[in-house]
């Protein structure tokens, strides 16, 4: 592989695969503020799914419970059903945006550790081969 008829040649296409290098090293640390992103996302999207569910419930109490009148005024009580109706379809939407995000984030982590590992795999042959032809040089 390394020939010494041809140094020239060799350096240039170590300076390729360097820039090579360079260029994925760019594109793994946008990934990662992809990830972030995705990381906050997921995160938001289960307090809203926590809170909504929460919210559902306490009018699914107050709805039901024989002594709700009580703690509502009844011209809001007449209002709880269609309440409820939007609370769960609140929580049917941010709970499929929690596993929408979930599935992205962990498809991503996915990716990233693959493109790390290629890179550190690269990155090793590289130096071993910078090594071995400075022996030869030598």
């Amino acid at each position: 592989m390394i020939d010494n008829d041809y140094p020239n040649e060799i350096y240039s296409k170590r300076d390729w695969l360097n820039n090579l290098l360079n260029k994925s090293e760019q594109q793994l640390s946008g990934l990662y503020g992809i990830k972030e992103k995705e990381r906050f996302k997921t995160m938001f999207s289960l307090v809203a799914l926590f809170l909504s569910f929460s919210l559902l419930l306490l009018t699914l109490f107050i709805l039901i419970h024989p002594n709700g009148s009580i703690l509502v005024n009844p011209e809001i009580h007449q209002f709880l059903g269609p309440v409820c109706v939007f609370l769960g379809y609140f929580v049917f939407k941010s709970s499929s945006s929690f596993y929408e995000h979930r599935a992205i984030l962990m498809q991503v982590s996915g990716y990233i550790y693959q493109q790390r590992k290629a890179l550190d795999r690269a990155a090793e042959v590289l130096n071993y081969s910078e090594e071995r032809l400075d022996e030869k040089r030598y």
